[in-house]
């Protein structure tokens, strides 16, 4: 977490950043390895139509749509996504728009990075991130910020 948040930072803290993410890169290929062989197993036999451009495509609308970090995000996003407009292969409710459901796919997906980028059930902390820069443009004009502090260039407070 150190990492993510301020790589210099971590790095100043003593954490050999290098190796964290070489780590991070590791353990997220032997997870992807492990669901690749289990999906083999799954199937039987792998070829190249079993992996689709649409389906990682519509998967990650989901994610981006639900909220990343909560798994009541990517249930809610599934719901309306996949339930509403229907996935690639399947009907949804609204089985009649089914030749511009990429179409709404997409507009859906700039709509949500435009006006509510953290998803419809977001993590909190994704949130905070996303929404600081407005918090403290709230407290500035409401007068709640002394004089003391004031946000730096990153845009959080310096301590009293």
């Amino acid at each position: 977490m150190a990492v993510r948040e301020d790589e210099s930072v971590a790095e100043a803290m003593g954490i050999n950043t290098v190796n964290v993410k070489l780590m991070a890169f590791v353990v997220g290929a032997v997870l992807a390895a492990f669901s690749g062989a289990i999906f083999a197993a799954k199937v039987g036999s792998v070829f190249e139509s079993s992996f689709k451009i649409l389906v990682s495509i519509v998967i990650l609308v989901v994610v981006i749509v639900g909220g990343m970090g909560r798994i009541a995000g990517i249930i809610a996003g599934s719901v309306v996504l996949i339930g509403v407009l229907g996935g690639p292969n399947q009907p949804g409710l609204l089985a009649e728009f089914s030749e511009f459901k990429l179409l709404i796919y997409g507009a859906l997906l700039v709509w949500m990075m435009l006006k509510r980028p953290e998803g419809l059930i977001p993590n909190v902390r994704r949130s905070r991130e996303l929404h600081q820069e407005e918090f403290l443009q709230d407290a500035w004009l409401k007068g709640e910020l002394d004089d003391d502090d004031d946000p730096g260039v990153d845009g959080k407070v310096a301590p009293a």
